[in-house]
Protein backbone atom coordinates (compact mmCIF):
# COMPACT_ATOMS: atom_id res chain seq x y z
CA UNK A 1 0.00 0.00 0.00
CA UNK A 2 2.94 2.34 0.63
CA UNK A 3 4.11 1.89 -2.98
CA UNK A 4 0.60 2.71 -4.24
CA UNK A 5 0.53 5.79 -2.05
CA UNK A 6 3.88 7.06 -3.37
CA UNK A 7 2.84 6.35 -6.97
CA UNK A 8 -0.40 8.30 -6.59
CA UNK A 9 1.43 11.16 -4.90
CA UNK A 10 3.89 11.34 -7.80
CA UNK A 11 1.06 11.16 -10.36
CA UNK A 12 -0.79 13.98 -8.59
CA UNK A 13 2.27 16.23 -8.56
CA UNK A 14 3.15 15.52 -12.19
CA UNK A 15 -0.43 16.05 -13.37
CA UNK A 16 -0.70 19.32 -11.48
CA UNK A 17 2.54 20.83 -12.77
CA UNK A 18 2.02 19.66 -16.35
CA UNK A 19 -1.45 21.23 -16.52
CA UNK A 20 -0.82 24.13 -14.11
CA UNK A 21 -3.10 27.09 -14.79
CA UNK A 22 -5.73 24.95 -16.49
CA UNK A 23 -8.99 23.94 -14.88
CA UNK A 24 -8.17 20.31 -15.60
CA UNK A 25 -5.10 20.45 -13.34
CA UNK A 26 -7.22 21.21 -10.30
CA UNK A 27 -9.78 18.58 -11.22
CA UNK A 28 -7.05 15.95 -11.52
CA UNK A 29 -5.51 17.17 -8.28
CA UNK A 30 -8.83 16.79 -6.45
CA UNK A 31 -9.29 13.29 -7.91
CA UNK A 32 -5.86 11.95 -6.93
CA UNK A 33 -5.79 13.86 -3.64
CA UNK A 34 -9.06 12.18 -2.70
CA UNK A 35 -7.50 8.76 -3.16
CA UNK A 36 -4.37 9.81 -1.25
CA UNK A 37 -6.34 11.20 1.70
CA UNK A 38 -8.57 8.12 1.77
CA UNK A 39 -5.57 5.75 1.86
CA UNK A 40 -3.92 7.87 4.56
CA UNK A 41 -7.04 7.91 6.76
CA UNK A 42 -7.54 4.17 6.41
CA UNK A 43 -3.94 3.36 7.40
CA UNK A 44 -3.92 5.90 10.22
CA UNK A 45 -7.35 5.24 11.77
CA UNK A 46 -8.35 1.67 10.87
CA UNK A 47 -5.31 -0.44 9.96
CA UNK A 48 -6.97 -3.60 11.36
CA UNK A 49 -9.44 -3.74 8.48
CA UNK A 50 -7.51 -1.70 5.93
CA UNK A 51 -7.93 -4.08 2.99
CA UNK A 52 -11.73 -4.06 3.15
CA UNK A 53 -11.97 -0.33 3.84
CA UNK A 54 -9.66 0.50 0.96
CA UNK A 55 -11.72 -1.67 -1.39
CA UNK A 56 -15.07 -0.15 -0.40
CA UNK A 57 -13.67 3.40 -0.37
CA UNK A 58 -12.16 3.11 -3.85
CA UNK A 59 -15.32 1.41 -5.15
CA UNK A 60 -17.52 4.20 -3.81
CA UNK A 61 -15.17 6.95 -4.97
CA UNK A 62 -14.69 5.65 -8.50
CA UNK A 63 -18.42 4.91 -8.82
CA UNK A 64 -19.27 8.50 -7.90
CA UNK A 65 -16.60 9.96 -10.18
CA UNK A 66 -17.78 7.79 -13.08
CA UNK A 67 -21.40 8.84 -12.60
CA UNK A 68 -20.36 12.50 -12.27
CA UNK A 69 -18.46 12.36 -15.56
CA UNK A 70 -21.27 10.49 -17.32
CA UNK A 71 -23.93 12.99 -16.28
CA UNK A 72 -21.60 15.92 -16.89
CA UNK A 73 -20.71 14.99 -20.47
CA UNK A 74 -24.32 14.18 -21.25
CA UNK A 75 -25.68 17.44 -19.86
CA UNK A 76 -22.86 19.53 -21.37
CA UNK A 77 -24.43 18.93 -24.77
CA UNK A 78 -27.30 21.16 -23.64
CA UNK A 79 -25.27 23.92 -21.97
CA UNK A 80 -25.20 25.01 -18.34
CA UNK A 81 -26.97 28.31 -17.86
CA UNK A 82 -29.41 28.58 -20.78
CA UNK A 83 -30.94 25.13 -20.82
CA UNK A 84 -34.04 23.98 -18.98
CA UNK A 85 -32.50 20.50 -19.06
CA UNK A 86 -29.51 21.75 -17.08
CA UNK A 87 -31.77 23.53 -14.64
CA UNK A 88 -34.38 20.82 -14.16
CA UNK A 89 -32.52 17.67 -15.10
CA UNK A 90 -28.84 17.27 -14.35
CA UNK A 91 -28.68 20.10 -11.82
CA UNK A 92 -30.98 18.91 -9.07
CA UNK A 93 -32.31 21.46 -6.61
CA UNK A 94 -30.09 24.51 -6.16
CA UNK A 95 -26.98 23.14 -7.88
CA UNK A 96 -27.20 25.48 -10.87
CA UNK A 97 -27.99 28.47 -8.64
CA UNK A 98 -24.93 27.86 -6.47
CA UNK A 99 -22.73 27.68 -9.56
CA UNK A 100 -24.10 30.81 -11.26
CA UNK A 101 -23.91 32.84 -8.04
CA UNK A 102 -20.39 31.53 -7.50
CA UNK A 103 -19.38 32.68 -10.98
CA UNK A 104 -20.78 36.14 -10.27
CA UNK A 105 -18.83 36.34 -7.00
CA UNK A 106 -15.62 35.17 -8.67
CA UNK A 107 -15.98 37.84 -11.37
CA UNK A 108 -16.56 40.51 -8.70
CA UNK A 109 -13.49 39.47 -6.73
CA UNK A 110 -11.35 39.51 -9.87
CA UNK A 111 -12.58 43.07 -10.45
CA UNK A 112 -11.59 44.07 -6.92
CA UNK A 113 -15.18 44.19 -5.57
CA UNK A 114 -15.80 42.29 -2.33
CA UNK A 115 -19.49 42.60 -1.39
CA UNK A 116 -20.98 41.26 1.80
CA UNK A 117 -23.87 38.82 1.57
CA UNK A 118 -26.62 41.47 1.70
CA UNK A 119 -24.97 43.73 -0.88
CA UNK A 120 -24.39 40.77 -3.18
CA UNK A 121 -28.03 39.66 -2.82
CA UNK A 122 -29.42 43.13 -3.59
CA UNK A 123 -27.16 44.26 -6.44
CA UNK A 124 -25.11 41.47 -8.02
CA UNK A 125 -26.58 37.98 -7.52
CA UNK A 126 -28.16 36.24 -10.54
CA UNK A 127 -30.42 34.50 -7.99
CA UNK A 128 -31.33 36.31 -4.74
CA UNK A 129 -31.52 33.07 -2.69
CA UNK A 130 -28.03 33.41 -1.21
CA UNK A 131 -26.26 31.13 1.24
CA UNK A 132 -22.72 30.58 2.45
CA UNK A 133 -22.34 27.75 -0.08
CA UNK A 134 -22.50 30.35 -2.89
CA UNK A 135 -19.36 31.93 -1.42
CA UNK A 136 -17.70 28.51 -1.28
CA UNK A 137 -18.52 28.10 -4.97
CA UNK A 138 -17.16 31.56 -5.67
CA UNK A 139 -13.89 30.81 -3.87
CA UNK A 140 -13.36 27.52 -5.73
CA UNK A 141 -14.17 29.13 -9.09
CA UNK A 142 -11.85 32.06 -8.30
CA UNK A 143 -9.05 29.73 -7.20
CA UNK A 144 -9.28 27.23 -10.06
CA UNK A 145 -10.58 29.44 -12.91
CA UNK A 146 -13.41 26.91 -13.24
CA UNK A 147 -15.69 27.33 -16.24
CA UNK A 148 -17.75 24.22 -15.53
CA UNK A 149 -19.14 22.77 -12.28
CA UNK A 150 -17.18 19.55 -12.73
CA UNK A 151 -14.73 20.33 -9.94
CA UNK A 152 -17.64 20.63 -7.46
CA UNK A 153 -18.91 17.21 -8.53
CA UNK A 154 -15.46 15.79 -7.84
CA UNK A 155 -15.25 17.55 -4.46
CA UNK A 156 -18.63 16.22 -3.38
CA UNK A 157 -17.74 12.72 -4.59
CA UNK A 158 -14.61 12.99 -2.45
CA UNK A 159 -16.47 14.13 0.68
CA UNK A 160 -19.13 11.46 0.27
CA UNK A 161 -16.56 8.69 -0.26
CA UNK A 162 -14.76 9.70 2.92
CA UNK A 163 -18.13 9.44 4.66
CA UNK A 164 -18.07 5.71 3.84
CA UNK A 165 -15.03 5.42 6.11
CA UNK A 166 -16.66 7.58 8.78
CA UNK A 167 -19.83 5.45 8.85
CA UNK A 168 -17.61 2.38 9.31
CA UNK A 169 -15.69 4.04 12.17
CA UNK A 170 -18.83 5.33 13.92
CA UNK A 171 -20.25 1.80 13.92
CA UNK A 172 -17.01 0.45 15.39
CA UNK A 173 -16.96 3.12 18.12
CA UNK A 174 -20.62 2.54 18.92
CA UNK A 175 -20.56 -1.24 19.25
CA UNK A 176 -16.95 -2.02 20.20
CA UNK A 177 -15.42 -5.50 20.34
CA UNK A 178 -15.50 -7.38 17.03
CA UNK A 179 -17.73 -4.74 15.50
CA UNK A 180 -15.91 -4.61 12.17
CA UNK A 181 -18.39 -7.24 10.92
CA UNK A 182 -21.31 -4.90 11.65
CA UNK A 183 -19.39 -1.89 10.36
CA UNK A 184 -18.75 -3.59 7.03
CA UNK A 185 -22.46 -3.90 6.28
CA UNK A 186 -23.08 -0.28 7.30
CA UNK A 187 -20.33 1.04 5.04
CA UNK A 188 -21.44 -1.15 2.11
CA UNK A 189 -25.00 0.13 2.41
CA UNK A 190 -23.79 3.73 2.51
CA UNK A 191 -21.47 3.15 -0.44
CA UNK A 192 -24.30 1.96 -2.71
CA UNK A 193 -27.31 3.87 -1.36
CA UNK A 194 -28.84 5.37 -4.56
CA UNK A 195 -29.87 8.87 -3.45
CA UNK A 196 -26.66 9.39 -1.47
CA UNK A 197 -24.69 8.56 -4.62
CA UNK A 198 -26.86 10.94 -6.66
CA UNK A 199 -26.36 13.92 -4.33
CA UNK A 200 -22.60 13.35 -4.34
CA UNK A 201 -22.53 13.80 -8.13
CA UNK A 202 -24.19 17.21 -7.83
CA UNK A 203 -23.16 20.70 -6.78
CA UNK A 204 -25.13 20.57 -3.52
CA UNK A 205 -24.50 21.00 0.22
CA UNK A 206 -25.60 17.53 1.26
CA UNK A 207 -22.31 15.57 0.88
CA UNK A 208 -20.28 18.22 2.72
CA UNK A 209 -22.91 18.69 5.43
CA UNK A 210 -23.21 14.94 6.01
CA UNK A 211 -19.43 14.53 6.09
CA UNK A 212 -18.95 17.11 8.86
CA UNK A 213 -21.89 15.77 10.89
CA UNK A 214 -20.27 12.32 10.76
CA UNK A 215 -16.90 13.85 11.73
CA UNK A 216 -18.59 15.50 14.71
CA UNK A 217 -20.34 12.31 15.84
CA UNK A 218 -17.16 10.24 15.46
CA UNK A 219 -15.13 12.85 17.38
CA UNK A 220 -17.67 12.94 20.21
CA UNK A 221 -17.78 9.13 20.47
CA UNK A 222 -13.97 9.06 20.49
CA UNK A 223 -13.81 11.72 23.21
CA UNK A 224 -15.95 9.51 25.44
CA UNK A 225 -13.27 6.82 25.13
CA UNK A 226 -10.21 9.07 25.34
CA UNK A 227 -9.84 12.82 25.79
CA UNK A 228 -7.67 14.19 23.00
CA UNK A 229 -7.01 17.70 21.75
CA UNK A 230 -7.31 16.31 18.21
CA UNK A 231 -10.90 15.16 18.80
CA UNK A 232 -11.76 18.48 20.46
CA UNK A 233 -10.42 20.44 17.49
CA UNK A 234 -12.32 18.20 15.06
CA UNK A 235 -15.54 18.69 17.05
CA UNK A 236 -15.19 22.48 17.07
CA UNK A 237 -14.26 22.71 13.39
CA UNK A 238 -17.03 20.33 12.28
CA UNK A 239 -19.63 22.21 14.36
CA UNK A 240 -18.45 25.53 12.88
CA UNK A 241 -18.75 24.29 9.30
CA UNK A 242 -22.23 22.84 9.93
CA UNK A 243 -23.26 26.10 11.57
CA UNK A 244 -22.18 28.01 8.45
CA UNK A 245 -23.50 25.78 5.66
CA UNK A 246 -26.65 24.30 7.25
CA UNK A 247 -27.89 26.33 10.30
CA UNK A 248 -31.13 24.32 10.79
CA UNK A 249 -28.94 21.38 11.91
CA UNK A 250 -27.78 23.31 14.98
CA UNK A 251 -30.55 22.07 17.34
CA UNK A 252 -29.44 18.49 16.63
CA UNK A 253 -25.83 19.45 17.40
CA UNK A 254 -26.89 21.13 20.67
CA UNK A 255 -28.73 17.95 21.72
CA UNK A 256 -25.68 15.89 20.68
CA UNK A 257 -23.36 17.95 22.90
CA UNK A 258 -25.85 17.93 25.78
CA UNK A 259 -26.04 14.11 25.80
CA UNK A 260 -22.25 13.89 25.36
CA UNK A 261 -21.78 16.21 28.33
CA UNK A 262 -24.23 14.15 30.41
CA UNK A 263 -22.39 10.91 29.58
CA UNK A 264 -19.01 12.52 30.30
CA UNK A 265 -20.13 13.64 33.76
CA UNK A 266 -21.56 10.19 34.54
CA UNK A 267 -18.21 8.59 33.66
CA UNK A 268 -16.21 10.82 36.04
CA UNK A 269 -15.84 10.43 39.80
CA UNK A 270 -15.04 14.10 40.39
CA UNK A 271 -17.87 15.80 38.54
CA UNK A 272 -17.41 19.39 39.76
CA UNK A 273 -14.63 20.45 37.29
CA UNK A 274 -16.61 19.07 34.35
CA UNK A 275 -19.83 20.79 35.46
CA UNK A 276 -18.04 24.13 35.84
CA UNK A 277 -16.14 23.66 32.58
CA UNK A 278 -19.31 22.79 30.68
CA UNK A 279 -21.14 25.81 32.05
CA UNK A 280 -18.24 28.08 31.09
CA UNK A 281 -18.05 26.59 27.58
CA UNK A 282 -21.81 27.10 27.15
CA UNK A 283 -21.60 30.75 28.18
CA UNK A 284 -18.66 31.37 25.82
CA UNK A 285 -20.56 29.73 22.95
CA UNK A 286 -23.64 31.88 23.64
CA UNK A 287 -21.53 35.03 23.72
CA UNK A 288 -19.75 34.16 20.47
CA UNK A 289 -22.99 33.32 18.66
CA UNK A 290 -25.26 36.06 20.03
CA UNK A 291 -24.92 38.16 16.86
CA UNK A 292 -25.04 35.26 14.40
CA UNK A 293 -27.60 34.94 11.62
CA UNK A 294 -29.04 31.82 13.28
CA UNK A 295 -29.77 33.64 16.52
CA UNK A 296 -31.35 36.51 14.61
CA UNK A 297 -33.47 34.02 12.69
CA UNK A 298 -34.63 32.31 15.90
CA UNK A 299 -35.35 35.68 17.50
CA UNK A 300 -37.48 36.78 14.55
CA UNK A 301 -39.19 33.37 14.43
CA UNK A 302 -40.15 33.23 18.11
CA UNK A 303 -40.46 36.85 19.19
CA UNK A 304 -42.39 39.79 17.79
CA UNK A 305 -41.59 43.43 18.50
CA UNK A 306 -43.34 43.23 21.91
CA UNK A 307 -41.73 39.98 23.05
CA UNK A 308 -42.88 36.40 22.77
CA UNK A 309 -46.01 36.13 20.67
CA UNK A 310 -47.69 32.76 20.19
CA UNK A 311 -49.63 33.83 17.10
CA UNK A 312 -46.51 35.28 15.49
CA UNK A 313 -44.57 32.05 16.09
CA UNK A 314 -47.32 29.91 14.56
CA UNK A 315 -47.60 32.24 11.57
CA UNK A 316 -43.84 32.16 11.03
CA UNK A 317 -43.82 28.34 11.14
CA UNK A 318 -46.67 28.23 8.65
CA UNK A 319 -44.84 30.70 6.39
CA UNK A 320 -41.67 28.61 6.47
CA UNK A 321 -43.61 25.53 5.50
CA UNK A 322 -45.66 27.31 2.82
CA UNK A 323 -42.44 28.58 1.21
CA UNK A 324 -41.66 25.04 0.03
CA UNK A 325 -45.20 23.70 -0.31
CA UNK A 326 -45.51 24.32 -4.03
CA UNK A 327 -46.00 22.29 -7.21
CA UNK A 328 -47.24 18.79 -7.76
CA UNK A 329 -44.88 17.32 -5.15
CA UNK A 330 -46.28 19.43 -2.29
CA UNK A 331 -46.97 17.65 1.01
CA UNK A 332 -50.34 18.55 2.60
CA UNK A 333 -50.78 21.80 0.65
CA UNK A 334 -52.79 24.43 2.49
CA UNK A 335 -51.94 23.06 5.93
CA UNK A 336 -51.24 25.79 8.52
CA UNK A 337 -50.21 25.79 12.17
CA UNK A 338 -53.12 27.55 13.84
CA UNK A 339 -52.46 26.26 17.38
CA UNK A 340 -49.79 24.47 19.39
CA UNK A 341 -52.13 21.49 19.66
CA UNK A 342 -52.10 21.29 15.87
CA UNK A 343 -48.29 21.51 15.86
CA UNK A 344 -48.02 18.65 18.37
CA UNK A 345 -50.55 16.63 16.38
CA UNK A 346 -48.54 17.15 13.19
CA UNK A 347 -45.13 16.20 14.71
CA UNK A 348 -45.54 12.37 14.43
CA UNK A 349 -47.11 12.77 10.98
CA UNK A 350 -44.22 14.97 9.86
CA UNK A 351 -41.60 12.53 11.16
CA UNK A 352 -43.39 9.64 9.46
CA UNK A 353 -43.40 11.60 6.19
CA UNK A 354 -39.66 12.32 6.52
CA UNK A 355 -38.79 8.63 6.79
CA UNK A 356 -41.23 7.05 4.35
CA UNK A 357 -42.20 9.46 1.55
CA UNK A 358 -42.52 9.41 -1.40
CA UNK A 359 -44.88 6.46 -1.47
CA UNK A 360 -45.09 4.53 -4.77
CA UNK A 361 -48.63 5.74 -5.46
CA UNK A 362 -47.60 9.42 -5.18
CA UNK A 363 -45.12 9.49 -8.06
CA UNK A 364 -45.40 12.67 -10.08
CA UNK A 365 -41.99 13.26 -11.69
CA UNK A 366 -39.02 11.45 -13.21
CA UNK A 367 -36.94 12.01 -10.09
CA UNK A 368 -39.63 10.48 -7.89
CA UNK A 369 -39.71 7.45 -10.20
CA UNK A 370 -36.01 7.06 -9.43
CA UNK A 371 -36.88 7.23 -5.71
CA UNK A 372 -39.30 4.30 -5.77
CA UNK A 373 -36.73 1.44 -5.77
CA UNK A 374 -34.80 3.11 -2.96
CA UNK A 375 -37.91 3.58 -0.85
CA UNK A 376 -38.99 -0.03 -1.39
CA UNK A 377 -35.52 -1.13 -0.25
CA UNK A 378 -35.78 1.14 2.78
CA UNK A 379 -39.20 -0.28 3.71
CA UNK A 380 -37.70 -3.77 3.59
CA UNK A 381 -34.64 -2.80 5.62
CA UNK A 382 -36.44 -0.71 8.24
CA UNK A 383 -37.06 -3.70 10.59
CA UNK A 384 -33.28 -4.35 10.51
CA UNK A 385 -32.75 -0.70 11.45
CA UNK A 386 -34.96 -1.05 14.52
CA UNK A 387 -33.35 -4.37 15.43
CA UNK A 388 -29.85 -2.91 15.09
CA UNK A 389 -30.75 0.15 17.16
CA UNK A 390 -32.13 -2.00 19.99
CA UNK A 391 -28.92 -4.05 19.96
CA UNK A 392 -26.77 -0.90 20.12
CA UNK A 393 -29.02 0.39 22.90
CA UNK A 394 -28.28 -2.73 24.95
CA UNK A 395 -24.51 -2.38 24.43
CA UNK A 396 -24.02 1.40 24.69
CA UNK A 397 -27.32 2.85 25.83
CA UNK A 398 -26.45 6.54 25.98
CA UNK A 399 -24.22 6.57 22.90
CA UNK A 400 -26.91 4.90 20.80
CA UNK A 401 -29.50 7.29 22.22
CA UNK A 402 -27.25 10.21 21.28
CA UNK A 403 -27.17 9.18 17.61
CA UNK A 404 -30.89 8.41 17.56
CA UNK A 405 -31.59 11.80 19.14
CA UNK A 406 -29.74 13.48 16.26
CA UNK A 407 -31.79 11.49 13.76
CA UNK A 408 -35.10 12.38 15.43
CA UNK A 409 -34.29 16.08 15.96
CA UNK A 410 -33.34 16.49 12.29
CA UNK A 411 -36.46 14.55 11.29
CA UNK A 412 -38.55 16.80 13.55
CA UNK A 413 -37.16 19.97 11.95
CA UNK A 414 -37.67 18.65 8.44
CA UNK A 415 -41.12 17.32 9.29
CA UNK A 416 -42.30 20.70 10.56
CA UNK A 417 -41.04 22.93 7.76
CA UNK A 418 -40.53 20.77 4.65
CA UNK A 419 -43.59 20.85 2.45
CA UNK A 420 -42.14 19.41 -0.75
CA UNK A 421 -41.16 15.82 -1.50
CA UNK A 422 -38.26 16.89 -3.74
CA UNK A 423 -36.42 19.00 -1.17
CA UNK A 424 -37.29 16.55 1.61
CA UNK A 425 -35.85 13.66 -0.41
CA UNK A 426 -32.56 15.55 -0.61
CA UNK A 427 -32.33 17.12 2.84
CA UNK A 428 -32.96 13.87 4.72
CA UNK A 429 -29.81 12.20 3.34
CA UNK A 430 -28.04 12.83 6.66
CA UNK A 431 -30.80 10.90 8.44
CA UNK A 432 -30.56 7.94 6.09
CA UNK A 433 -26.77 7.85 6.44
CA UNK A 434 -27.06 7.61 10.24
CA UNK A 435 -29.87 5.06 10.02
CA UNK A 436 -27.63 2.80 7.93
CA UNK A 437 -25.35 2.43 10.97
CA UNK A 438 -28.16 0.58 12.73
CA UNK A 439 -29.34 -1.14 9.54
CA UNK A 440 -25.95 -2.74 8.91
CA UNK A 441 -25.81 -3.84 12.54
CA UNK A 442 -29.25 -5.42 12.28
CA UNK A 443 -28.36 -7.31 9.09
CA UNK A 444 -25.22 -8.76 10.67
CA UNK A 445 -27.15 -9.77 13.79
CA UNK A 446 -29.79 -11.55 11.73
CA UNK A 447 -27.06 -13.26 9.72
CA UNK A 448 -25.36 -14.50 12.90
CA UNK A 449 -28.65 -15.65 14.35
CA UNK A 450 -29.51 -17.53 11.15
CA UNK A 451 -26.06 -19.15 11.07
CA UNK A 452 -26.39 -20.19 14.70
CA UNK A 453 -29.83 -21.69 14.09
CA UNK A 454 -28.57 -23.57 11.01
CA UNK A 455 -25.56 -24.99 12.87
CA UNK A 456 -27.78 -26.03 15.78
CA UNK A 457 -30.19 -27.87 13.48
CA UNK A 458 -27.25 -29.48 11.69
CA UNK A 459 -25.82 -30.80 14.94
CA UNK A 460 -29.18 -32.31 15.86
Amino acid sequence: MKKSFLFLLLATMVGFFVCYGMEGSFILTVFFSGILIGIFCINFIAPQDAKFLLSIFLTGYLLRIFLSLTLYFYSSQFGYLDSSFASEGFFIGDGLTYFSNGQALSNLWHAGIFPDINTFRLHYAPCPAISSYDFFNGFIIWLTAAKTPLIFFFLNSFFDSLSIILIYLITVRLIGGKSFRYARYSSILYCFWPSIILWSTQNLKEPMCSFFIYVLILSVLSLLQRVSIWYIVCSVLASSVIFIIRPPMIPAIIVLFFIFYFILILQRENKVPYILGGALAGLVALWLLKDSSLFRFLRDLIFSGDGFNRTSLLNNLSTLRAYRTVGGSAIFPGFEYTSFIKVLFFVPIGIFVVFFMPFPWQIGSALQVMAVPEMLIFYGLFPFTIYGFLHCLRINKLQAAMIMACILIIALILGLVEGNVGTLFRHRSVIFGLCLIFTGTGIQLKKERFSLASSTQGSL
